[in-house]
């Protein structure tokens, strides 16, 4: 999100892969909340370990297919997929020009920040002490 709303002119759909890396930040939302509810249904310790093991696994599976397509050498997308590839910053946003921006670029821009900022204040930081207290005050879970 943060590369397209910086570099949309690179893009020959940009809007498109903006909302595309929004989806990809919705689902990890939903997969957070997911794992709370999880987390929040555990008693005891080997549970909560299971249960972070098993979503560790599934979250890994993308690159068990990532790893058998690279050692097919008529995949297509081996080349895609090389580190030469990856796409980089090439400015900052200090370094724009806003009175030239798009307006729909300006409030994906917002929406970057906002989504940004949710996840590193609430999902990142308030989440789990929100969780450790949980476990003080509800020992035998939320829902029982």
């Amino acid at each position: 999100m943060k590369h397209v709303s910086l570099h949309y002119e690179d893009y020959t759909s940009p809007f498109v892969m903006f909302m595309i890396g929004n989806q990809q930040v919705l689902t990890c939302f939903v997969f957070e909340m997911c794992n709370i509810y999880v987390l929040y249904q555990q008693t005891t310790m080997v549970g909560t370990l299971a249960s972070f093991v098993s979503v560790s696994m599934i979250i890994k599976l993308h690159l068990l297919y990532l790893n058998v397509q690279k050692m097919d050498k008529q995949f297509s997308l081996n080349g895609v997929m090389a580190t030469a590839n990856f796409p980089y910053l090439k400015r900052k946003t200090s370094e724009l020009d806003w009175s030239t921006y798009p307006l729909k670029f300006k409030i994906c821009r917002g929406l970057f920040k906002f989504w940004k900022t949710l996840y590193v204040s609430i999902i990142f930081y308030f989440v789990p002490f929100i969780f450790t207290l949980g476990f003080w005050f509800f020992p035998n879970g939320l829902i029982t």
